[in-house]
């Protein structure tokens, strides 16, 4: 009809997938943005690697779906039974080369885990990434002879990064085999 639309408040950037807007001419717009494994789903991903809907420079106390155990993702309020069983079973190993779809939370969406109205729901409580880490040194000679390994965890949310916690893992033993610490991933299980 001509006439201008009311402006539209994005609060997740689910809302630009398949839409469109309307022009000053009538004209309807198709988004751009789409998860259709193509052009239109790389252009997406390629958003949210460079924008966001918060204006928050640290957001506290999202989940990274990409790590969290099966009794953190458990403790999500909305996201169900079934949907913890589908993320733990195809988001791989931690570690594991991934698929770069497995960077932003849309993943959920586009593998059929979650549909887009619960995924909305559940996008302020979710992550992929984060600027906290744990990680784990071990330090060996050769893979013969005693070693030291520990796990510390960086908090990269200041600058510069802090430790937080570390543990001396040492007493457990070296944790990986010989072909892991020596380069090789054949041997590793």
């Amino acid at each position: 009809n001509g006439s201008p639309q009311k402006p539209r408040r994005i609060d997740c950037p689910l809302d630009l997938l398949d839409g469109g807007i309307v022009d000053r001419n009538g004209t309807v717009l198709a988004s751009p943005f789409a998860l259709d494994k193509g052009e239109a789903e790389e252009r997406f991903l390629s958003l949210l690697d460079a924008a966001t809907e918060e204006r928050r420079i640290i957001v506290p106390g999202r989940v990274n779906v990409n790590e969290a155990s099966r009794s953190v993702l458990e403790a999500i309020p909305g996201l169900s039974e079934q949907a913890v069983s589908a993320i733990l079973a195809r988001r791989g190993r931690f570690g594991e080369t991934r698929d770069k779809r497995f960077r932003h939370p849309c993943w959920l969406l586009s593998e059929g885990i979650l549909d887009r109205e619960t995924l909305r729901t559940l996008w302020p409580r979710i992550t992929t990434g984060g600027d906290v880490w744990r990680t784990q040194i071990v330090a060996f000679y050769d893979g013969k002879g005693p070693g030291s390994r520990l796990e510390v965890v960086l908090d990269g949310t200041v600058k510069p990064p802090k430790q937080v916690f570390l543990k001396d893992l040492t007493l457990y033993g070296i944790g990986y085999p010989d072909s892991v610490l020596m380069g090789r991933r054949d041997g590793y299980q």
